[in-house]
């Protein structure tokens, strides 16, 4: 059983975030662009600090104290070999059956743990009754150690329900109000680990965005000004694969292929418009900084990529709308151009060009009205800005 330090406090706040316009590597971003899209330039993908791949060290951990069955609670053996999973972050063994006894260990969420026997009583706790649970776990140095788990934070595991067990832990994590780093971290280390487990097609994708979903919850929440103190700065090392730093905001945002994967991925089935619709709002590292070029990039790998996948997508009216949003403010800085850099030379001309055409094409092709006046906006914007 995976054992963690009950006296490590932990701290998470949530920074505050502002809207990123484009300025995307072409490292970060190469995998999310469609083939259709043309070749962006350096002056269109902004430059981007990724950090390297590393491997933070573990954590030390405390040496658990020897638990001691208490005279205030009365226990048997008869727990017939039931199986339990916890379904709490940071779970607390303790060292006698009550809420105020010393913690000796803390497990994670998803650890399923075969106790020997239970209290003979339930106890009320934070308005769950429920017995309490003596399990048995080893310290640093190997020696075996026994502790006390309240029932109220762990659910029956059966191993043939796993699946279903595994989506029920994630659906009820979300809900939950605590929504602190470490809550959002815990939820995606777990559902990284059981993912060789699913093997159902639907579950696995549910699963799938509910980790991705975790991961940039866990990011929003690294204070900008601690995330090269620890925790963070070891979490993010860890999964610098999976993210990618935006240097104007100084924040971690998930890198948006993996949604967008995930979601050509399940593109036959209900989840794939609802994954594909999450990688749309999924933030995009760095700035447009005024150059019209960017802006247009920006739409076709966000909204123009959802339409090109789902032209009848339930969020269709509203890609669209979102495009005709963007090209607003545009279309009034056409006379004066103070605000929008139009391409001047050759190559950027012809990546400008290149841009309205695809998403031309993209929207033509979806069923709705509102996609008469985004062309009109596209065909304005072409024509004001050559």
């Amino acid at each position: 059983m995976q054992i963690k330090n009950p006296n490590n406090k932990k701290s998470a706040a949530t920074p505050t975030q502002k809207k990123t316009g484009a300025k995307v590597t072409a490292k970060s971003t190469a995998k999310a662009t469609p083939k259709s899209t043309a070749k962006t330039t350096a002056k269109t993908t902004p430059k981007s600090n990724v950090l390297a791949k590393t491997t933070p060290k573990a954590t030390p951990k405390s040496t658990p104290r020897t638990a001691s069955t208490p005279k205030t609670a009365s226990s048997n053996n008869q727990n017939n070999g039931q199986r339990f999973i916890t379904t709490a972050v940071d779970v607390n063994v303790r060292e006698s059956p009550v809420s105020s006894a010393k913690s000796v260990a803390v497990i994670g969420l998803g650890v399923v743990i075969s106790p020997g026997e239970r209290t003979n009583a339930k106890q009320n706790i934070s308005g769950k009754s429920d017995y309490w649970y003596k399990v048995g776990f080893k310290d640093e140095a190997g020696t075996r150690k026994f502790g006390w788990i309240f029932g109220g934070l762990l659910r029956s595991f059966d191993v043939n329900r796993r699946e279903t067990i595994y989506k029920q832990i994630a659906d009820d994590r979300a809900k939950s109000p605590n929504k602190s780093f470490i809550s959002n971290a815990e939820l995606y280390e777990f559902l990284s680990r059981i993912q060789p487990e699913v093997k159902s097609p639907d579950i696995a994708a549910e699963l799938d965005l509910a980790r991705l979903t975790a991961l940039k919850d866990a990011l929003t929440r690294i204070p900008i000004e601690k995330k090269e103190q620890s925790p963070y700065k070891e979490f993010t090392r860890q999964h610098a694969s999976q993210i990618v730093y935006s240097e104007p905001d100084g924040s971690y945002f998930v890198r948006s292929e993996l949604f967008w994967s995930l979601a050509k991925k399940q593109k036959d089935a209900q989840t794939g418009e609802k994954i594909a619709w999450y990688a749309v709002q999924n933030p995009l590292p760095g700035e447009c900084e005024g150059y019209l070029n960017c802006y247009l990039y920006v739409m076709r790998v966000t909204h123009g990529n959802y339409l090109e996948q789902f032209p009848k997508g339930a969020h269709a009216p509203e890609a669209l709308r979102a495009i005709s949003d963007q090209l607003q403010p545009i279309l009034a800085d056409v006379k004066r151009k103070e605000i929008y850099q139009p391409p001047t030379d050759v190559s950027d001309r012809a990546e400008f060009y290149q841009s309205i055409a695809d998403l031309r094409v993209i929207i033509s092709k979806t069923g709705f009205f509102e996609k008469d006046n985004v062309l009109r906006q596209l065909d304005q914007v072409a024509a004001g800005y050559r």
